[in-house]
């Protein structure tokens, strides 16, 4: 709402502060109701009666009887529900926007409808855990969404993005590196650097959602090279570039995306600014624009003054020449490429209907997922005992997944293939929790007490 409400430039200035500012008032809120609960009465009895654990942590995890619960919990559950839950509502959301490169304000209207419409299902899986059991209702989620991920993506990239899935299926890259050159790119707190020619070339293809085979063909030490269609373009390495790595990379950039826009990709080449200063040079490095200085220079044109356009970085002091103001021309199609959809081209009902489907998975996992736990375990070492699994399948398991899926698709270059990961932690879940995890329904909370 507030995107929708203010320009780009002033969300980007002060505008994003003020969903934070508006938490406030729900911490307020969230506050008012904690403080208003009441303890439940089992647990207010056992504190009345002085049975509570002096040592919650040993108690819980320090004896095997109660550590095996936990990491039944864990592995059997809570690890399996995290990947669902984040692969339904949070990596849907970062494929959608980074992979298949739908607009980020269209994507968050999807998934707020995806779950407007599937919040209910919380409710409604919760409800029948009352009924049928906790156990069945997580698993047959976990097998559901281990059967649809991939055919679910798959759906959702032709939904959201047509023309990209059409390219992908017609136009496939092939990067062929020097053995060894080519790098695991797992980054889960983005400080890790990846400056091989073929870590730079993979990168940039996964990040343009390019599938790509790697050959290990070259000879030690040369550069790979990207093969698309009858084009080869060759990468570099950042460290061995030094000082020319930024040029080595835009003229990089530039000859993969001419290859992949004559190979049907969805690219669009924006505006640019290029001083008076720096035309000529800019007409000369860019012969497929077919650019004539003259013609722009008696055309339209802008008056900046010099530190703005230097601000701006136009251009740099020393290449103004002390002049006060700065003559720029908007020249279209001659600036960056991006990857877009077309949004003529969303299919947005069945966008959304995909998104909550997955929404759906997330309901069946995680509806009954608070009541099996707190039945899991007795009542003096049961907030301990549940946090553990709870946070570190949710925390690491599902924290890890936009991370994991990555360098997966890196690695392999195949946008689909890191959903290997949810799927295989899912199954790990099933199997466990299918043989090991006991149904809880009907617990009498009061028998380990």
């Amino acid at each position: 709402i507030v995107q929708a409400s203010l320009s780009k430039e002033t969300y980007a200035s002060w505008g994003w502060r003020i969903p934070f500012i508006v938490s406030f008032l729900l911490l307020a809120v969230s506050v008012w109701i904690r403080l208003s609960l009441s303890e439940s009465p089992t647990f207010q009895r056992m504190k009345d009666e002085g049975k509570g654990s002096k040592a919650p942590l040993t108690e819980a995890f320090g004896q095997w009887k109660n550590a095996k619960i936990a990491l039944l919990a864990l592995l059997g559950l809570t690890a399996g529900q995290a990947v669902i839950w984040y692969n339904g509502q949070f990596y849907a959301l970062f494929f959608l926007t980074n992979v298949l490169k739908v607009d980020a304000q269209s994507v968050n209207i999807m998934i707020a409808i995806a779950l407007a419409i599937g919040s209910i299902f919380f409710v409604v899986f919760g409800w029948l855990s009352d009924k049928i059991g906790r156990k069945p209702i997580i698993m047959a989620g976990l097998a559901l969404g281990i059967v649809c991920t991939f055919p679910l993506f798959k759906a959702l990239t032709w939904a959201a993005n047509p023309a990209l899935a059409t390219a992908q299926q017609n136009t496939r890259a092939t990067v062929t590196a020097a053995p060894g050159d080519c790098k695991f790119q797992f980054n889960p707190v983005g400080t890790a650097k990846f400056t091989t020619s073929c870590d730079i070339a993979t990168s940039f293809l996964t990040k343009n959602s390019v599938p790509f085979d790697v050959v290990s063909t070259a000879a030690p030490g040369t550069a790979a090279t990207v093969t698309i269609g009858n084009e080869t373009v060759q990468s570099y390495d950042a460290v061995a570039a030094g000082d020319q790595a930024k040029a080595k990379d835009a003229a990089f950039v530039k000859a993969v995306n001419m290859s992949l826009q004559d190979g049907g990709y969805p690219l669009k080449r924006g505006a640019i600014k290029v001083p008076d200063q720096k035309l000529d040079a800019f007409v000369a490095a860019n012969p497929e624009l077919k650019l004539d200085a003259a013609t722009i220079r008696a055309g339209e044109k802008t008056t900046v003054k010099t530190e703005q356009a230097v601000a701006d970085k136009l251009l740099t002091a020393d290449e103004a020449a002390g002049a006060p103001e700065v003559t720029v021309y908007t020249i279209p199609g001659g600036g960056a490429f991006a990857m877009v959809a077309d949004p003529a081209a969303i299919n947005w009902p069945l966008t959304i209907g995909i998104l909550f489907i997955l929404v759906l998975f997330v309901t069946m996992v995680y509806g009954p997922i608070a009541a099996i736990l707190v039945e899991m375990f007795p009542t003096r070492i049961r907030y301990t005992g549940m946090s553990l699994p709870y946070h570190i399948g949710n925390g690491w398991f599902g924290g890890l997944l936009p991370a994991t899926v990555f360098a997966l698709s890196a690695y392999k270059g195949d946008i689909y293939y890191g959903l290997w990961y949810p799927v295989i932690i899912a199954a790990m879940s099933l199997i466990i929790g299918m043989i090991f995890v006991k149904d809880t329904l009907g617990t009498d909370l009061h028998a380990n007490d």
